[in-house]
């Protein structure tokens, strides 16, 4: 099956193929431009199943999904196919891996972002966009001086991109480059003139507050919507202090735990101003984010009811696949997921943060849960819990979390369930003991009880097994290994607690108990060709 599909992608496109897949692409593109994202997403899954090989639909459904947080990680393998697949029809190569590189900025993998960005600098769609790109992939690289050169030449080969400054002055200003920030700002208000960024900027920079109230009513004229502004006028005189916390929240500046957070926090001094804030904050509830880059995708997310925090997704790189979803119940952390390096997730469940009750390790093989000794094992990624009854709201999740190894919470843990995700193979729950499996119980049926069980010695050898045929909880059915090795299978059809009869592993002898007293009467050895001959001779030695 793997070669015949290998095979199709190796196939050459027919042209009645490439016809039928290019119509449908143009009409997906009409459909896309025109806001039916959703209708051209279905017409291009559909064009996908017959022809897998032809870029187009694939790259243009990878677009699709990238609007989507939730959908990002696959809409990336989507464009990285296409561009691979190199079958284009309408879509220039180069301004596919144009797109390729914008996406990987996007979801903070700057090496290749750069990378790709590079390679398209000398060509003929390299634009000032790219080149912005290329500044921000360098800066998140870790290449500063590189980030400075490509921002500095940008703003001189692409003067009419005034994102070029605004971002440049962002980078600068994180950095603490309050000068050289206030120059670009400078310039940036002389060449765009009506352009409410470099105003807000300023206003960060500012050092009076005269000259911040002043510029703050030229951002509003200027059509400003950035909500951030209010936090550089928290000092102002009554009525500018009320005229930003009025813009704050008609700008939803309330929907950003960030914004909240540092709201709140730069009125600490000024008791009256900061009850004022919490008033407006109102109960939390709902969801809020945190866009520390303003791209529209948060690395974080927040969802309270009632006032209260009840879950915090951590997706720092913003593909859709979060590094942390944490569950919190009476303000503490119920449980915490975090993704595996080699793949799938563990889902770590707490009695009272950080002591572990039970952890779940998810795979695309299946699902093992493991029974936590209590006390055993501790989990404490968050060094400081939220308290939004003080509006410290925010997770401080670590760059890098070594969650327990498999072997540590398998040491930990008293039973292990694994969940096969082939739903023919059975439900298996294992006794464990200092990370050891003891004892087998397996659901074959997987009907939800456990009809077969399976002791093991200290080596991990199967010793004894028992089978329940019908569910009754009486196993009619003893399996004895010697060695790990099965040897001989008893059955106690009648249920009176001994075997009825006997035979061996391999088939060969057979042993019946005809009268109950739960000793062999009837020996059954299968000769070679395949009939069992019967000796009755203990039986009738027994009756004389």
């Amino acid at each position: 099956m793997c070669f015949i599909v290998l095979f199709l992608f190796t196939l050459p496109l027919r042209a009645d193929d490439r016809e039928i897949a290019r119509n449908s692409f143009l009409r997906a593109r009409d459909m896309y431009r025109s806001g039916a994202a959703a209708e051209a997403e279905s017409l291009l899954r559909q064009a996908v199943t017959f022809l897998p090989g032809y870029s187009e639909t694939n790259f243009l459904i990878g677009i699709i999904l990238c609007r989507r947080q939730a959908a990002t990680a696959e809409g990336v393998s989507l464009i990285e196919r296409a561009v691979k697949l190199d079958s284009w029809t309408d879509t220039s190569p180069l301004e596919a891996r144009a797109v390729l590189a914008g996406v990987y900025l996007r979801t903070k993998r700057f090496r290749e972002s750069l990378a790709l960005l590079n390679s398209l600098q000398t060509s003929d769609v390299y634009s000032s966009e790219h080149a912005r790109d290329r500044a921000l992939a360098a800066y998140g690289a870790d290449d500063v001086k590189g980030a400075d050169a490509i921002f500095t030449s940008a703003l001189n080969e692409f003067p009419e991109d005034r994102r070029i400054a605004l971002s440049y002055i962002q980078t600068l200003i994180r950095r603490g480059l309050l000068s050289r920030a206030r120059t670009i700002v400078e310039r940036g208000e002389r060449e765009f003139p009506d352009e409410p960024g470099f105003l807000l900027y300023k206003i960060a920079l500012d050092r009076t507050a005269s000259s911040r109230k002043s510029d703050f009513d030229l951002y509003r004229q200027k059509g400003g919507r950035d909500p951030a502004v209010a936090l550089y006028l928290l000092d102002a005189d009554n009525a500018t202090f009320t005229a930003a916390l009025d813009f704050f929240f008609n700008q939803k500046g309330d929907e950003s735990v960030l914004l909240v957070e540092s709201l709140l926090k730069g009125l600490l001094r000024n008791r009256p101003r900061r009850m004022e804030a919490i008033r407006r904050i109102g109960p939390l509830e709902g969801e809020k984010t945190v866009d520390a880059d303003g791209d529209g995708y948060y690395e974080e997310k927040y969802s309270f009811k009632g006032n209260e925090l009840e879950t915090v997704v951590i997706d720092k790189n913003q593909d859709g696949m979060p590094e942390a979803e944490i569950e919190f119940k009476k303000k503490s952390p119920a449980s915490i997921t975090v993704l595996r390096p080699a793949g799938g997730a563990t889902r770590f469940f707490y009695n009272g943060y950080p002591r572990l009750s039970r952890a779940e390790v998810t795979t695309r093989e299946g699902s093992d849960e493991y029974e936590l000794i209590p006390d055993a094992l501790r989990f404490a990624p968050i060094g400081v819990l939220p308290v939004p009854a003080d509006f410290k709201l925010r997770v401080s999740w670590p760059t890098s979390v070594v969650s327990p190894a498999v072997s540590k919470i398998a040491r930990a843990s008293y039973s292990l369930t694994t969940d096969p995700a082939d739903s023919r193979l059975p439900v298996r729950k294992w006794d464990l003991y200092a990370g050891r499996k003891t004892v087998l119980h397996e659901d074959t049926y997987r009907i939800g009880r456990f009809d077969r069980v399976v002791s093991y010695d200290a080596k991990g050898l199967p010793v004894r097994g028992r089978i329940d045929l019908d569910g009754d909880g009486f196993y009619e059915i003893t399996e004895t290994y010697v060695r790990g090795t099965l040897t001989r299978i008893a059955y106690d059809e009648n249920k009176d607690g001994r075997p009825d009869y006997w035979q061996d592993a391999a088939g060969s002898t057979l042993e019946w108990d005809l009268n109950g007293d739960g000793t062999p009467d009837v020996i059954g050895r299968r000769g070679p060709d395949g009939r069992i001959v019967a000796d009755y001779s203990r039986l009738l030695r027994r009756n004389k």
